[in-house]
């Protein structure tokens, strides 16, 4: 089979984890942000996981009840603790808090965190839990972040990805088939009613995004893949489970009209393992493709046909 072209911008398999909406991750640096007592929400950049270590070291002057002209630093104004309804209950009311994933953490002018939840973290300071609480409140503190990243998972590195065969598996209900690419092309979808509507003809090409070489990355709950020849292009993000070694990435599916007024909804994902190979930890998995058939227009096209899956199954040797 000729091999295809890694990471094809239609489809984009296995890429682009869309750091550049968090920043930074949680690897060993450091970051500097702002954080301004007025947003309820301050994106801090950092995206972490779970056993993620993160200091904090924070300054500034602002106010979360300037109609009392109250100012006070990050640890929050002395002596208070904020009731009920504030961002973080039992914490000094203006008090630095990290935010992730709705789980809160006491910041203050200066705190080590092991977090234990996963995600994006973000900055607020410690006033009532609603947005219209923020809207008149003063200042601004500057946070340092310091990061030092979780135990790796062990199978961090650069594979060599190639598809198994030039056949793909076919599912529709209880059906269950192996064409060839070639045949692929030929496959059609019933409709409730109506004649059958042949499969769009990139179907077979919108699989081809895997192949050549990656960098993978593991952290806990999360798995990072980057194209190696491209460096520049912004890594993809999926969910990783530890336990089983396995991981999915869900991409965007897309509206494709085909016949008449009749169109396909895709939605594209890419799942896989991690096993154990001769010499270190290799990958296999499969390019699934869901598309389901939507008709309108006439009596006799209205409908939906049932929803076919296309899976073609790669591995991907470890590189040295």
């Amino acid at each position: 089979m000729k091999k295809p072209r890694i990471f094809l911008p239609a489809c984009a398999v296995l890429a682009v984890f869309a750091f550049s909406a968090y920043g930074i991750r949680a690897q060993d640096g450091q970051t500097t942000v702002q954080v301004h007592a007025n947003k309820i929400l301050n994106d801090s950049k950092l995206f972490v996981q779970a056993g993620d270590v993160v200091s904090f070291k924070a300054k500034g002057k602002w106010s979360v009840r300037p109609k009392q002209e109250i100012y006070c630093g990050p640890e929050g104004e002395p002596g208070t603790s904020a009731p009920a309804g504030y961002q973080l209950p039992g914490a000094p009311i203006g008090s630095l808090v990290a935010i992730v994933m709705g789980k809160r953490y006491p910041v203050g002018s200066g705190a080590e965190i092991n977090f234990d939840a996963s995600g994006p973290v973000q900055l607020s300071a410690n006033a009532p839990g609603k947005l219209s609480a923020y809207l008149g409140n003063k200042g601004a503190v500057t946070v340092q972040i310091h990061v030092r990243k979780s135990a790796a998972a062990g199978i961090n590195g650069r594979y060599q990805i190639a598809f198994k065969d030039d056949q793909v598996v076919v599912t529709s209900g209880n059906r269950r088939e192996v064409v060839s690419l070639d045949e692929l092309k030929k496959k059609k979808v019933e409709a409730e009613a109506g004649s059958p509507i042949p499969l769009p003809a990139d179907t077979a090409e919108t699989l081809k995004g895997l192949s050549g070489v990656i960098d993978l990355e593991v952290d806990k709950a999360q798995v990072i893949i980057r194209d190696a020849r491209n460096p520049q292009q912004p890594a993809q993000r999926g969910l990783y489970d530890p336990n089983k070694k396995e991981f999915a990435i869900h991409l965007e599916g897309k509206l494709k009209q085909v016949v008449g007024s009749c169109y396909f909804a895709y939605a594209k994902t890419v799942s896989g393992k991690v096993v154990s190979g001769r010499q270190a930890q290799d990958l296999e998995g499969s390019v699934n493709l869901t598309l389901t058939l939507f008709c309108a227009g006439s009596q006799t096209q209205q409908g939906k046909g049932k929803a076919v899956t296309v899976s073609l199954p790669f591995v991907g040797t470890r590189l040295p």
